[in-house]
C-alpha cells in the first residue's frame, strides 16, 4: 500500500517579520515496517540558508532561515 502525504504550514504575522528560523522534523522514518520512497521539502520564500541532519532518534531535520522582510 502507498499512501501520498502534504503538509502545509503558513506563518501570518501582525506586521512585517524581518527574520525567520525553522526546524522541522516532517519526513517520515525508514524501518522494517515502511519505507519513505520520496520526500520533496518546498519553502516559499526561498530560505537563504538550509540544512538537513539526521537526530539521535532517526528523525530527518531541516533547518532553514529566511532572513528578509
Amino acid at each position: 500500500m502507498r499512501y501520498r502525504i502534504s503538509h502545509t504550514t503558513t506563518y501570518k504575522y501582525e506586521s512585517q517579520v524581518s527574520v525567520c528560523y525553522n526546524m522541522t522534523r516532517l519526513t517520515p522514518c525508514t524501518s522494517e515496517r515502511q519505507t519513505c520512497l520520496k520526500t520533496v521539502f518546498h519553502v516559499d520564500p526561498p530560505p537563504q540558508s538550509m540544512r538537513s541532519h539526521e537526530d539521535a532518534f532517526g528523525n530527518q531535520v531541516h533547518y532553514f532561515e529566511i532572513t528578509r522582510p
